[in-house]
């Protein structure tokens, strides 16, 4: 599930990424203000002109591993590979892909650019995805995510593990998995939001959920019991902030030794969520045992123990 952040002044963002620094990137293809690059303010959701991308469409943007930005547009019914300067948005073509791509995004564990198309009405693979050459812009069917529809974009977290958000419309978007292999989708729960067009993660830190604040701002500050523990390979830690704040939340082991950093940013208000892959800050799954996580927030301090059972 998703939270609401705050508006960015644009009609849409059909390409969102993110650098390893942290800083936010938009394209937007249907702003008021012009088809161009944005910076995106991550506490407030407003939008900062960068520049015009020169491009009719801009459908998915992507930095790779050496923060070099990459976009997918141009004209229906075949998308063109461009790279984007992010100092004047200025998008210099790289060559045709063959198809429409919606999503985009690089595989941190060997650099492979993949894609994803989108209706029958624009792609002539719906429903695809795709490997991109990104010294070319050819594009290399891997298969269907089987699921129908359209897959506006993609993601992956540190472990090389692909998401995307699948549907659109009058709906709600749904957080799949996709298998690299043979492009099959699995559906992991909806997102909680409409014409969800735009994804990205920051890939020094685990996949982050954030509930919907049904009860409002929390009274207090809170860190619950991790769940499922024991567990194994993966759980979730859930935790209340009654106020905007700096958040550090850290697992170490038995000895004091950070393993890894989870959240160290500040925060609005709210109830939130954490899910921790098993492994430490280099990617690297850890070994049985019993771990601490500890949340720094304002003045709150609270550490908990969890068990991994491999």
């Amino acid at each position: 599930a998703g939270t609401l952040i705050g508006p960015t002044g644009l009609s849409a963002i059909p390409g969102l990424a993110i650098t390893s620094s942290g800083d936010i990137y938009a394209a937007s293809g249907f702003s008021n203000e012009g088809i161009g690059l944005y910076r995106i303010d991550a506490a407030t959701g407003g939008a900062i002109f960068v520049g015009s991308i020169g491009q009719p469409f801009m459908d998915g943007i992507a930095f790779d591993g050496n923060d070099v930005l990459y976009g997918l547009g141009g004209n229906p019914p075949v998308a063109t590979l461009f790279v984007i300067d992010t100092t004047t948005g200025a998008a210099t073509p790289i060559g045709s892909t063959g198809d429409f791509m919606r999503g985009m995004a690089f595989d941190p564990t060997d650099g492979t650019l993949y894609a994803t198309t989108g209706a029958s009405q624009f792609a002539n693979v719906p429903d695809a995805v795709y490997t991109i050459d990104v010294t070319t812009g050819a594009a290399t069917l891997i298969g269907q995510t089987g699921l129908g529809g359209s897959t506006p974009d993609i993601f992956f977290d540190q472990a090389g593990n692909l998401y995307g958000a699948k549907g659109g419309g009058q709906n709600p978007n749904n957080l799949i998995s996709i298998d690299k292999t043979t492009g099959a989708g699995t559906v992991i729960g909806s997102i909680g939001f409409q014409a969800v067009a735009g994804m990205a993660a920051r890939l020094d830190r685990v996949v982050v959920g954030i509930e919907p604040e049904k009860m409002g701002i929390p009274k207090e500050f809170a860190l619950e019991q991790n769940y499922p523990n024991p567990f194994n390979p993966s759980t979730t830690i859930r935790y209340a902030l009654k106020e905007n704040t700096h958040v550090a939340l850290k697992i170490y082991n038995l000895l004091g030794q950070l393993v890894r950093t989870l959240a160290d940013e500040k925060q609005n208000a709210g109830h939130r969520e954490v899910k921790w892959d098993g492994r430490n800050d280099r990617g690297v799954k850890v070994a049985s045992g019993i771990y601490l996580y500890r949340i720094e927030a304002g003045n709150f301090r609270q550490s908990r123990k969890m068990i991994l059972l491999r």
